[in-house]
């Protein structure tokens, strides 16, 4: 990679995603419910106003009392929330306007400004093939800077990819004060083994995981000619016709990704794909609300 700053375009996308937020039009502050873990206790009933929100109902409450009743929950503890961030060699690609890792930094930093903008904790962990830099959580928008530089840095990035050792790092290293994990990677170098560290991770904190590709990441162009491809890590080349290879490719790719959509679900890890070549607001506008409509809430 040449010797500049990734570009990352967050004058547009912090103010795009706040405002996708507000309309949801709830009373807490969305991401608080979002990242919800296990930081909220049931603290009893109120009477339900039209300004509330609607999956706060308690039904079975309301038909016992002939009236509308909002469950009540008081938060226990401060949020802090992890980033896990795939910065292999790998994410330093794209046919489109941006990079995945560039695309995968404005993703990261428009949901970190959220964040400590409400004046809660986030860390972030850059792994590839180890754990390249850590950070605690912890408050502040001079935090934010510090991350945002850090994701703009070229020197952030390169090396293998091992999301199971990170995962396992998590497991065993951050205790259950943590409210959430937020994974963000191609996971085109992840299979099977990351099932058991998955598991482990998200039976201690809420987790969810966003897949971030590229269009070349699931089919080749349909283009003539010979090219040579070479694998990053391993340096191995291999010569390939796209118009031959483009049925396999593209089933390769499908079945991978289908494995790895296979195992979050029975991680029970919500996950968001994103694509390069979409605009990424609205879709994570709808994956909050999603999570919303059937996770807002514990069972009282």
């Amino acid at each position: 990679m040449e010797e500049r700053k990734l570009k990352i375009d967050l004058a547009e996308h912090i103010p795009y995603l706040r405002h996708s937020l507000k309309e949801l039009k709830l009373r807490r502050k969305v991401y608080k419910i979002f990242f919800r873990g296990k930081s909220f206790e049931f603290d009893g009933f109120r009477p339900y106003s039209a300004e509330d929100d609607v999956t706060s109902i308690d039904w079975k409450a309301s038909i016992r009392a002939d009236k509308l009743l909002e469950r009540q929950y008081k938060e226990l503890e401060d949020k802090k929330i992890l980033f896990v961030i795939d910065v292999g060699e790998h994410m330093i690609f794209g046919s489109t306007e941006k990079l995945k890792c560039e695309y995968t930094a404005e993703v990261v930093l428009s949901l970190a400004h959220l964040i400590l903008g409400s004046n809660d904790r986030l860390g972030y962990i850059l792994f590839n093939d180890s754990i390249k830099y850590l950070a605690i959580p912890r408050r502040g928008m001079r935090h934010f800077y510090s991350f945002a530089s850090r994701l703009e840095d070229p020197e952030s990035y390169g090396g293998g990819s091992d999301l199971k050792e990170i995962l396992e790092y998590v497991a065993s290293n951050f205790d259950t004060s943590l409210t959430a994990v937020i994974i963000f990677s191609d996971f085109i170098k992840s299979g099977r083994e990351v099932k058991k560290a998955l598991d482990l991770v998200s039976s201690k904190f809420e987790t969810l995981a966003i897949m971030i590709k590229d269009p070349l990441d699931k089919e080749l162009p349909d283009i003539p000619g010979e090219y040579v491809i070479e694998d990053p890590e391993s340096g191995e080349q291999v010569l390939v016709e796209p118009r031959l290879a483009k049925q396999k490719y593209a089933r390769h790719a499908r079945i991978q990704e289908e494995m790895m959509k296979e195992i979050f679900k029975s991680s029970n890890v919500d996950l968001l794909p994103l694509m390069t070549d979409k605009p990424f607001v609205a879709d994570l506008t709808e994956f909050i609300k999603r999570r919303i409509e059937y996770r807002s809430y514990p069972t009282a």
